[in-house]
């Protein structure tokens, strides 16, 4: 233990550069890091610190190995999502410097990344006025440039940019007439998987993509294998590489899903927090088993479950007051992780060992060590 403390300290103790930071634009510069915010938390503390703070109002965040991508705007108005001008970058799980890959970001919403590249949407001038689009950069650097060209999300002026998740192969996509597409990364050319009639969610496993339909009570949870063929799979449509689970007790108004191993994960907003075992899609998934029950006293307004990540041996959830929360996977006591300050309307990330989400005010991106 000892050994492992002293190596801590003088990781602490290098310099930027030698600990792996990442040289670019300063836009903010994160608290300093200590060797005790490493160690695994210790009889129920949870070391949080500062990563970024932004200065303007992060929308999104995406972690790989090393580092936090996030795309942030000048204005967080879900009204006027395409108006407002704000950066993508990119900051070490260390703190430091972020290295900004886009300055003049317009109508940025959603990030991805993969083992090669980083996805974020924005968007573009076209003859009928500002559209969005998903533009890419090389985890290496270099310029961004637009991915899939042909990717149209048939949305105007003051509507909800595209949502996306990123593997080595494709990147899935919503877009505003309600589909859900897959982009393979080497043809850039988008298949149609599904429709549906109200995206929130999607989520993904190494074999299967999730799409989650959940503003209301008559929601569907589809799933989708990868190599699905091209053409668009209605909600309940007979089809050989898509199941679906449409009990309304249990996906009314799901806001958030998440995958770990076998196991999909969702918050059902006036249900609760549920897990199904997986079969492989078109084999249906186990009956859904409830984790957590929603609190009928306020019709969760308040204290409802938000957005939803996996550190295992436990989930993590994001409640409408601020707070951030775990579960054990199987179920069980609930433990306050951080009681306030959380943004509820942000997607927070995982990684082995901690939580990454963004501050109420949506000007900071923080880490939580919950291992």
């Amino acid at each position: 233990m000892l050994e492992r403390v002293k190596l801590l300290m003088m990781m602490v103790g290098c310099s930027l550069v030698a600990c792996g930071g990442a040289p670019g634009t300063d836009v903010g510069q994160a608290d300093s890091q200590s060797a005790e915010e490493l160690l695994a938390p210790r009889g129920g503390h949870f070391f949080t610190r500062t990563l970024a703070s932004d200065g303007s109002l992060i929308r999104d965040l995406a972690v790989d190995g090393s580092s936090v991508y996030y795309v942030s705007a000048s204005a967080l108005d879900p009204s006027q999502p395409l108006n407002t001008v704000g950066r993508a970058a990119a900051v070490s799980k260390l703190g430091g410097r972020p290295r900004v890959l886009d300055a003049t970001l317009q109508g940025g919403g959603s990030v991805a990344v993969n083992d090669r590249s980083v996805f974020f949407t924005g968007t573009v001038d076209t003859v009928n006025g500002r559209q969005p689009a998903i533009f890419h950069q090389p985890k290496v650097g270099g310029r961004t440039s637009r991915f899939a060209p042909s990717f149209s999300s048939g949305l105007g002026d003051n509507s909800d940019p595209p949502l996306l998740l990123a593997d080595d192969l494709q990147v899935y996509a919503t877009d505003g007439i309600e589909e859900l597409y897959r982009i393979p990364i080497a043809t850039q050319s988008p298949v149609a998987l599904l429709q549906s009639a109200d995206h929130v969610s999607i989520a993904v496993s190494p074999r299967e993509v999730f799409l989650a339909e959940g503003r209301n009570c008559s929601s569907f949870i589809a799933e989708i294998r990868k190599n699905a063929p091209a053409g668009t799979v209605s909600e309940g449509a007979p089809s050989p590489f898509a199941s679906f689970i449409d009990d309304e007790s249990v996906v009314c108004v799901v806001w958030s899903m998440a995958v770990s191993g076998s196991t999909l994960y969702w918050n059902s907003l006036f249900g609760g927090l549920f897990s199904a075992h997986l079969n492989g899609a078109p084999a249906l998934p186990d009956a859904p088993k409830l984790l957590l029950a929603s609190d009928p006293t306020d019709g969760d307004s308040l204290h409802g479950m938000r957005y939803i990540a996996v550190v295992p041996p436990n989930l993590y959830f994001t409640t409408a007051d601020g707070a951030l929360k775990s579960i054990p996977e199987l179920g069980g006591a609930v433990t306050t992780v951080v009681a306030s300050d959380v943004n509820p309307d942000v997607r927070i990330g995982a990684d082995d060992d901690s939580v990454y989400w963004v501050s109420s005010a949506a000007d900071q991106l923080r880490r939580t060590r919950v291992r």
